[in-house]
């Protein structure tokens, strides 16, 4: 029974980090294009879409850390039940968590820097 839990964690722990990757992807993807656009309606629906996206990613993020706080803590009967040498192992987490972030700080970064082109475009008044 222990088993089936720990590599249920484990599917979580991945399905919730392809969500947040996912989101941060599309996320970027709409950024660069609201950024492209000249149009101020595009950007409001930026905004409307960045906030429904943030709730998946934040949500994602929570549930990254909790699993990923369990499966640090059974790593060693995960590495049993799989029987994995583990240093390839760690060695791809290492890249994987090296990946996630800079996916995320890239993402953030054009958020950030759209963010400050609506506030610019909200106090010239054009809606």
């Amino acid at each position: 029974m222990l088993d089936i839990l720990i590599i249920t964690n484990g599917f979580m722990h991945d399905f919730a980090s392809a969500m947040f990757l996912a989101c941060i992807i599309v996320v970027m993807m709409l950024a660069k294009e609201a950024e492209r656009s000249n149009h101020p309606e595009v950007l409001k629906f930026y905004r409307i879409i960045f906030k429904k996206f943030s709730i998946v990613i934040i949500a994602s993020l929570v549930l990254i850390i909790i699993f990923g706080i369990i499966r640090l803590l059974t790593y060693d009967d995960y590495l049993s039940i799989t029987q994995d040498t583990g240093s390839l192992r760690v060695n791809i987490i290492a890249v994987k968590h090296i990946i996630l972030f800079a996916v995320f700080g890239y993402g953030y970064y054009l958020h950030m820097k759209l963010q400050k082109r609506l506030k610019r475009i909200e106090s010239e008044g054009v809606d």
